[in-house]
């Protein structure tokens, strides 16, 4: 494959001054994926990261369920990627999570993006146990991620999830946390704006405060 890159060859790699480390060989171009990224965020996004590793996820940690991570300043991004447009997703959805430590009052200081969540998993509660799947209490009232929650959604209810919360929430990973709930909203506001009107609709709240949270990061608002 032409686009297939040995790893530490891009070791002058960075993206706005964040060093980009490939540590295992990649199957994407990774020069257009941050090309694109260049397109749709602006440079102080990015600021206090402290470097984007590209790697085999299965060495970041046993078991994660994850092809990207975000942690202390650090981005993974699995080295295999079914395309630019799937690199270029993750890396705008971890840079939710590197964006939240900062801008933490306007996304939850409120509180009202958690009751719009909370209202959500509600109405799912309600909508699984009218359907006899016996849904855990804990979809009422917990927004943290937990294992065994994520275990309920994936393995119990499977592709039968999907249908459930279909004009609910964004898709199924949207449902598993507040902070996913928000990360999955950043990422499609960004991705596409063709997810504008569907976002802005579905979930109001969380449409406003990405909506504002571009808007500081483009300076547009303070």
């Amino acid at each position: 494959m032409k686009d297939y890159i040995v790893a530490r060859h891009k070791s002058r790699q960075n993206l706005y001054g964040v060093p980009v480390q490939v540590k295992d060989k990649i199957n994407f171009n990774l020069d257009k994926v941050l090309e694109q990224i260049k397109k749709i965020i602006p440079a102080n996004a990015f600021e206090g990261m402290k470097k984007i590793i590209v790697t085999d996820m299965s060495k970041v940690g046993k078991g994660l369920p994850f092809n990207a991570y975000y942690a202390n300043g650090i981005m993974f991004i699995d080295n295999n990627q079914d395309g630019t447009t799937d690199a270029v997703d993750d890396i705008v959805h971890e840079l939710s999570h590197h964006l939240e430590k900062k801008y933490k009052d306007l996304i939850y200081g409120d509180a009202a993006l958690e009751s719009e969540f909370i209202t959500k998993r509600k109405f799912l509660y309600d909508t699984l146990a009218a359907n006899g799947l016996n849904p855990p209490a804990t979809i009422r009232t917990k927004i943290k991620y937990d294992r065994k929650l994520d275990d309920y959604f994936y393995n119990k209810l499977g592709p039968k999830l999907n249908n459930l919360i279909n004009g609910l929430f964004i898709n199924e990973y949207s449902a598993t946390s507040l902070r996913e709930y928000y990360g999955v909203g950043f990422e499609k506001y960004l991705m596409s704006y063709n997810n504008h009107a569907t976002l802005k609709r579905q979930s109001p709240v969380l449409f406003y405060k990405i909506e504002k949270l571009i808007k500081v990061l483009n300076g547009e608002e303070s």
